[in-house]
């Protein structure tokens, strides 16, 4: 339905009524937004960590017609973050459904943003789909974990925010003109590494029918991060005084820890031997030891890829030239940048390439004289640097 005089358009999925705006784009065809559509129950208080929960319909009409500000806060701090947007050129031909593409942002698994300025549909709407982008939790509000089964955080939170996001897709997808039985999920970096674990999971069978994967996989450096102690030591750097067995406890303060002060101190707990190790993150996808309702990743990515569901579906991977160039404001400004490679080479090496502090230090002096010699590496061995980046991007995954 189209009240012509206000550019709403009204659809109703099986979710509830939902109003949107249609707008002329730059290109001058006419669309259709839908902004911060909820897909699923906010993660809020008790739910804080935890897998999400279904949301249900709702009975009155959701306004989806404005869209929110776009700012840094609102990409990392709003923990009411569990909302998707739609796109379409099809909200009034839902006989004739278009192929849906569904966007997975990278964002370090420290954000996500889906903001139509950020990553909007002015390009891809050109040609008959219908494009959603969402937001999903990151850091540690999405990807704590614990062993404990009492506690009820088995991880990877964040990856399983976009499975409900797939499932509000097929659900619901067919109101706004798209074919759920004909969905492509795109996404590069953080991204691209959570398609290819719903690629694997069981969890995620039959939710997209084709993949696109640009410059990240499984098995990039925050791909499968180990477990140490986050929780514990997060609640510790914020006041918390309990012991390292007492990981309920922990859990259980951090949920009372505003998500301003949480975000701001999340990513402050790597030890200095620890970033030796190369070691440069600590959120991200991680094994989870039981099997709880929404179980994603229940054996390492080797072992989940020799029985994943998707290998008959189409999938194209691919990645950027001289990717590297990511690092090259801070090696031009950072004079660390160069102590690192001349002192510690073996911090560039990934963690889980190997932890045994014999092979790291010669396998990182094997890549410095490689790519830098026998003398002090300096800003004039720029391009080397780019290139070392480079390598370890194609050969371990993207460094994000």
């Amino acid at each position: 339905m189209v009240d012509k005089k206000d550019k709403s358009v009204v659809v109703q999925p099986p979710c509830g009524l939902i109003k949107g705006i249609s707008e002329i784009s730059v290109l001058g065809y006419e669309y259709v937004n839908f902004y911060d559509i909820p897909y699923a129950k906010p993660p809020l208080g008790p739910l804080r960590f935890k897998d999400p929960e279904p949301l249900e319909p709702w009975a009155h009409l959701f306004d989806a017609s404005e869209c929110a500000p776009n700012t840094l806060d609102d990409q990392v701090l709003n923990e009411d973050c569990l909302k998707l947007n739609v796109y379409t050129k099809n909200a009034r031909l839902v006989h004739d459904l278009q192929p849906v593409m569904i966007f997975i942002t990278g964002g370090f698994f420290l954000r996500s943003p889906s903001h139509k300025d950020v990553y909007g549909p002015e390009f891809l709407l050109q040609k008959d789909v219908v494009l959603v982008t969402f937001k999903y939790r990151c850091g540690a509000l999405g990807f704590l974990s614990s062993d404990d089964p009492e506690i009820g955080v088995p991880g990877n939170a964040g990856l399983k925010d976009q499975v409900m996001a797939l499932k509000w897709v097929q659900q619901n997808i067919s109101a706004f003109g798209g074919d759920p039985n004909n969905v492509t999920v795109f996404g590069y970096s953080a991204g691209a590494c959570s398609i290819h674990y719903h690629m694997m999971s069981p969890l995620c069978k039959n939710l997209f029918h084709k993949a696109v994967m640009m410059s990240g996989s499984a098995f990039y450096v925050r791909g499968f991060m180990p477990k140490l102690n986050w929780a514990t030591r997060l609640a510790r750097k914020l006041g918390w005084r309990g012991r390292d067995n007492e990981e309920a406890s922990a859990f259980q303060f951090l949920r009372g820890i505003d998500v301003k002060t949480l975000k701001a101190h999340e990513e402050k707990l790597l030890t200095e031997q620890e970033k030796l190790n190369g070691l440069n993150s600590i959120y991200g996808p991680v094994l989870e030891t039981y099997r709880s309702r929404m179980c994603m990743i229940p054996d390492h990515p080797e072992e989940m890829m020799k029985y994943s569901w998707s290998q008959g579906i189409p999938l194209m991977i691919g990645g950027t030239q001289n990717e590297g160039l990511i690092f090259y404001r801070d090696a031009l400004e950072n004079p660390e940048v160069w102590n690192n490679i001349n002192t510690t080479p073996s911090t560039l090496l990934p963690y889980d390439l190997t932890q045994d502090t014999t092979k790291r230090i010669l396998y990182g002096d094997k890549m410095k004289l490689f790519y830098f010699g026998r003398h002090d590496a300096t800003v004039d061995d720029l391009e080397s640097y780019i290139y070392v980046r480079l390598y370890l991007q194609q050969t371990y995954g993207e460094i994000f």
